[in-house]
């Protein structure tokens, strides 16, 4: 078992696994809000999906970044999409009502993002707002790893590694895998043994659980493994811890 907190508890519990150092990536960025103002209209771009006219804008974040983006208008159905610099997208249609959209995320790259202000239908015109909340910067660490054929297998034989991840209550964190040369599967398993999964997010590639909130201090269980039996590759295991309120 490996934990991801100290340095000296990430050892090899599985036979010639890859040692693993998790890195720490402190990042300090001033807090800012943003607002873009804007009509949809018939000479605008469209969404190829649903042929609805939309407006693009541009806001700078950085990797773990608490974000909100929420659009609304009194004159259509709203659509938001937030794309991240590598086109992964956060999109949300009703918040709270047709007439408003939103996403609340933590930023996974440092870049430049691009704001999708649309309609739900195609056709739609008519005035908008959008407002940006960008905060405070969440712990990221990382984990550089590989899936070997000494490594366990699970019993349908895909390969296997486990790390701790001791947390305090209360404590938001997500968990993304980036998998290289293989189609990643993430678990992560809570003190009290429940489990939550996640294969693919937006990509085979890429797999992502949380934010998960726990409701006590315990040690909770990370496992990286795959999505078909004996595949290998490199990963890099990914945890987002919220900072304090």
């Amino acid at each position: 078992m490996k934990t991801l907190l100290s340095a000296e508890t990430l050892m090899r519990n599985l036979a010639m696994s890859s040692l693993i150092v998790p890195l720490l990536l402190p990042l300090s960025v001033a807090a800012g809000t943003e607002s873009f103002t804007g009509t949809l209209a018939k000479d605008d771009a469209l969404q190829p999906d649903r042929n609805a006219f939309s407006d693009s804008y541009t806001i700078r974040l950085e990797e773990g970044q608490i974000t909100s983006v929420e659009m609304r208008s009194a004159s259509f159905d709203t659509y938001l999409i937030v794309r991240a610099p590598s086109g992964l997208t956060h999109e949300n249609d009703d918040f709270e009502g047709a007439n408003t959209s939103r996403v609340d995320f933590v930023a996974e790259e440092s870049g430049d993002w691009t704001v999708v202000a649309t309609a739900y239908g195609a056709g739609e015109t008519g005035a908008y707002m959008v407002d940006v909340d960008a905060g405070a910067i969440a712990e990221i660490r990382v984990i550089e790893g590989r899936l070997v054929p000494s490594d366990g297998q699970s019993l349908k034989g895909e390969y296997l590694d486990t790390y701790e991840l001791p947390l305090d209550a209360g404590t938001p964190v997500t968990v993304y895998l980036q998998s290289y040369g293989f189609d990643g599967y993430l678990v992560v398993e809570s003190p009290t043994g429940r489990f939550w999964r996640n294969d693919d997010f937006g990509s085979v590639d890429r797999s992502r659980v949380g934010p998960l909130t726990p409701e006590q201090k315990g040690v909770w269980k990370v496992h990286v493994t795959s999505a078909m039996a004996e595949e290998v590759g490199g990963y890099d295991l990914r945890l987002t811890i919220m900072p304090e309120s």
